[in-house]
C-alpha cells in the first residue's frame, strides 16, 4: 500500500537545511527525522521521496558511516567547497 506523498516543506515546516550547490537539481530525497512521539520521547522517522529504489535508499544510508569508518570525512568534506558530511567526524579507535 502506498502512502499519500506531500511536498518536503510542508512536511518538516520549521526545519532548515543547508542549500546544495547552485548547479545541482534534485532528483529524490531521503530524510532521516527525530521526532517528539505522542508520549513526549525522542523518535526517529524515515521519509523518502517516491523514485527511490532500494539499492538506493542502502547506499545512501551506508555511505556517510562507511565513509567515517574508513577515515575519509575530511577529504569528503571539503570537495568542492561542499560539506555533505559536515558534522560527522571518523570514529577514533
Amino acid at each position: 500500500m502506498d502512502e499519500q506523498q506531500f511536498p518536503v516543506g510542508e512536511v518538516l515546516r520549521g526545519l532548515e537545511v543547508s542549500a546544495l550547490p547552485e548547479a545541482w537539481t534534485p532528483l529524490e530525497a531521503v530524510c532521516m527525522v527525530k521526532c517528539l512521539g505522542e508520549d513526549g520521547s525522542p523518535k526517529w522517522a524515515m521519509r523518502m521521496t517516491g523514485g527511490i529504489n532500494e539499492e538506493e535508499l542502502l547506499g545512501a544510508l551506508a555511505h556517510p558511516y562507511r565513509a567515517a569508518q574508513a577515515g575519509h570525512v575530511e577529504r569528503l568534506d571539503r570537495r568542492d567547497g561542499v560539506t555533505p558530511f559536515a558534522g560527522l567526524r571518523a570514529a577514533r579507535h
